[in-house]
C-alpha cells in the first residue's frame, strides 16, 4: 500500500540521484507524468492538493494511482480488478468507473498491464467481505445482521446486512469525512 498522493512531473525520469532512490514509480497521463508511491511524500514540495470532489474517479490523479498499483504489482495481466466507490456514488459511477477500469493500463517504462475484468463495489462492502474472509466466518455471518461504518476521507459511509446480502435500504453516505474534521 502506498499514500493516496499524486504528484504531478514533466518527466518519468525522478529527480534524484542514483544513491538516494526511493519507492516511487512516474506514470504518464496524458502529457504530464505522476509520481506515486510508498515514498511520495519524500518527492514532494511543501504543497499537497487533495482531490475532494464527485468526479475524482475521473481525474488524472486517480488514474495515475491506479496505475501506479498495477506497476508495483508487476504483472502484465489482472483477470478481475475490484475497486470501490462511495455508497452515495456506487449507482451513478459503478458501469463507468469499471468501463475505466477494463483495458490496456501505461504503467510507464514501456509497460502495459491488461486489466481483463473490472468490478466496482460499494467501500463498506469490502471491509465486510475482508472480514468475513479473513476471520473464517462467512457462514457462520450468513444470519447475523451487520452494520459496517467507513468514515473515509471525503465521505462518511455505512451499509447494513444480513450475512453477505447487502440492505439497499440501509445503506447510504454523506459529504462529512475525515477531512472535515481536520
Amino acid at each position: 500500500s502506498f499514500p493516496s498522493v499524486a504528484y504531478p512531473s514533466s518527466d518519468d525520469s525522478p529527480s534524484w540521484p542514483a544513491s538516494e532512490r526511493k519507492k516511487t514509480v512516474c506514470i504518464p497521463i496524458g502529457p504530464l507524468f505522476y509520481e506515486v508511491g510508498p515514498d511520495v511524500s519524500l518527492a514532494a514540495d511543501t504543497f499537497r492538493a487533495k482531490q475532494l470532489h464527485d468526479e475524482y474517479t475521473e481525474t488524472p490523479e486517480y488514474m495515475a494511482l491506479l496505475r501506479g498499483a498495477l506497476s508495483m504489482m508487476k504483472l502484465s495481466r489482472i483477470d478481475l480488478l475490484v475497486v470501490g466507490l462511495p455508497v452515495a456514488a456506487f449507482a451513478t459511477k459503478k458501469a463507468a468507473l469499471e468501463k475505466l477500469m477494463t483495458g490496456r493500463h501505461d504503467v510507464g517504462g514501456g509497460k502495459v498491464v491488461t486489466v481483463r475484468k473490472a468490478l466496482a463495489m460499494a467501500q463498506p462492502n469490502g471491509a465486510l467481505i475482508d472480514y468475513a474472509t479473513q476471520n473464517d466466518k462467512v457462514e457462520a455471518m450468513e444470519h447475523e445482521q451487520s452494520l459496517v461504518i467507513d468514515p473515509g476521507s471525503r465521505t462518511y459511509d455505512w451499509l447494513g446486512a444480513r450475512g453477505m446480502k447487502l440492505s439497499h435500504e440501509q445503506r447510504h453516505s454523506v459529504d462529512r469525512g475525515v477531512s472535515n474534521i481536520l
